[in-house]
Formats: C-alpha cells, structure tokens, sequence
C-alpha cells in the first residue's frame, strides 16, 4: 500500500521501521496505558487524514528529544492530525508534544495538540526546537519547563518559519535564575535566533521570570513579526516583559497588536520590554495594561519600555498608538 494505512496502535509502532514511507490515519488511535516510545528521525510523510490520537504518554526521562517523534529531519512533512490530552515529561533537553526537534526542510500543517508538557530546556507545545516550517497549527497544552526556553508552539526556534499558529494553553518556567540570567518564554517561540513569525497569536497566561514576551520571549534575529496579536496576560517577575516581545534585538514589528495587561519588576513595555539597537515598528498598537511592580524603576512605557544603544534615526515608529 502506498501510503500505508495506520488502523491501531501497533501500526502507528511500525512507523519506526519505515523512517521514509508515507502513512496515512484511518482511524483515531487511544494510546491509553502505552508509554510511547519516541520515533527517531523520520524523514517520511504523515497524514492524519483529520483523525487524533489520544493519550500519548512520554515518562520522564533524561535523555533528548522527548514527543511523538524524537526528530523530524529533512523531507519529513506531518499534517491534518490532532494529539489530544498528551503527557510528555523530560528531564533532558527538547522536549515537545510532537517532536523533540524539527529540522530544516520538514514541514508541520495542520497540527492541534493538547494536554501538558514538562521539560528543562526548551519546551514546547509542538516542538522543543524548530528550524522547519509550522503553519496552520495550534497549541493548546500547558507547558512548563525546570529551567528555559518555552513557547506555545517551540521552545527556540533557529531557523523556518512559523505561519498562522496559535496558543492558547498557560506557559512558565518553575527556576528563579541567578542574576544575570534569564528564563526566555514567548507565546509562540521561546527564543528565536533567525526565522518569521506570521499571522500568529497567543491568548494564554504566560508567568516567568524574565524575557517574557506575547509572542517571543527573546529574539535575536533580523526578521519581522508581521500580522500577530496577544490578548494573553503576561508577568514577568523580574523584568523584560512585552506585549509582543520581552527582549528585542533588531527584528521588525508590522501589523500587529497587544490588548493583554502587561507586568514586571523592571522593563515592561505594551509591545516590547526592552529593545536593544535599531528597530521599525509599523501599524502596531498596544490598548492592554502596562504596569510595573518596583518602585525602583521607571522603565515602562505603552510600546516600548526601555532603549538600549539605540540611533533615534533609525527607529522607526509610523502608525503606531498605545
């Protein structure tokens, strides 16, 4: 059969064997009572079909790459598929309901998930780390980590791109860090080192410590940000807390909106926290509550809460109100 049917649940175990086949879903799957092992480095194709699987159980553990899959490598495309009520719990790294990693050239479509996730560093409600391409896909799991790096849809995100995504599960981090350190969690991507992020939204609670952020809790990429929105309320303990951004380094804002009440310590802004260098800012507004805790500081403000070695001619703010 091409593709080959999935019917139960040890069809879905034989896709360990056939890491570049297509599968399509047939039926939906309970894999109640079952502590899934994860499949490693598929490289083929699963439809769903709009079929779900339900009950999906990864028992902590130490090793990397904790989901449904431990990796989807290059050409491996995952689609029309629901993963309901998922309990993934690591204590390694990579950590996500549907893969631990998603590397560059596999593509995610149309993927729903939900339960909790529990990870150390990068967690996510789909993945721990993209660097492909997640599009038309939604979280809506809780997800939680020791330490770093938490998104609603990756934990980081080096590369790819994440398009017309949403979360709507709660997202935190248990460790208070040491000073210096931070804890980097965004409704959608955690920390984002290179890729986009488009017509995407948040509407869950976010609480952590800092670098906190609506859609990216620290960004250190060039891209943009374009179409997205929060309504989410977003506490950062410590402080870098925004409504779009917690810590932005040079990426774009356009098009987009934050209506969620906005809290820290330190550095809260209704857009972005903190910005570091030169940004643009177009068609953006913030109507959501900015507020800050320590009657210290004074590094809040309606879109931006504080500028760091910025060159006020190439800050751009066209069309923006708070």
């Amino acid at each position: 059969e091409n593709p080959y049917r999935i019917k139960t649940v040890k069809d879905l175990k034989e896709l360990q064997k056939g890491l570049t086949v297509s599968y399509i879903l047939m039926n939906d799957i309970d894999l109640a009572g079952e502590n899934w092992i994860p499949i490693k480095d598929f490289m083929g194709e699963l439809n769903g079909n709009g079929k779900k699987i339900t009950g999906l159980t990864i028992q902590a553990s130490s090793t990397q790459n904790k989901g449904m899959f431990e990796i989807l490598q290059a050409g491996a495309m995952i689609r029309n598929l629901s993963i309901e009520n998922a309990t993934i719990a690591s204590t390694g790294y990579y950590t996500g309901i549907l893969a631990g990693q998603i590397s560059a050239g596999s593509v995610v479509d149309n993927i729903k998930v939900s339960g909790t996730v529990m990870g150390t560093y990068y967690a996510g409600g789909i993945t721990g780390k993209n660097a492909g391409t997640i599009k038309n896909s939604g979280n809506n799991a809780n997800v939680a980590a020791s330490y770093q790096y938490v998104g609603g849809i990756a934990g980081g995100q080096i590369d790819g791109s994440i398009v017309n995504c949403y979360n709507t599960g709660s997202l935190s981090t248990t460790y208070k860090p040491s000073a210096g350190s931070t804890s980097n969690v965004g409704g959608i991507v955690g920390w984002l080192s290179k890729g986009n992020i488009t017509r995407s939204y948040n509407i869950g609670e976010i609480v952590s410590y800092s670098n906190v952020g609506g859609i990216i809790g620290k960004n250190e990429s060039s891209l943009t940000i374009d179409q997205c929105y929060n309504t989410g309320s977003i506490t950062g303990s410590n402080s870098y807390a925004g409504g779009m951004l917690g810590y932005n380094s040079v990426m774009k804002v356009t098009n987009s909106y934050n209506i969620g009440e906005i809290k820290g310590n330190d550095l809260v802004g209704g857009i972005i926290g903190y910005q570091k260098g030169n940004t643009t800012i177009t068609n953006t507004y913030s109507a959501g509550k900015v507020s800050i805790t320590s009657s210290n500081s004074s590094n809040i403000g309606g879109i931006i809460g504080y500028l760091y070695a910025v060159s006020y001619t190439h800050l751009t703010l066209p069309t923006i109100y708070s």
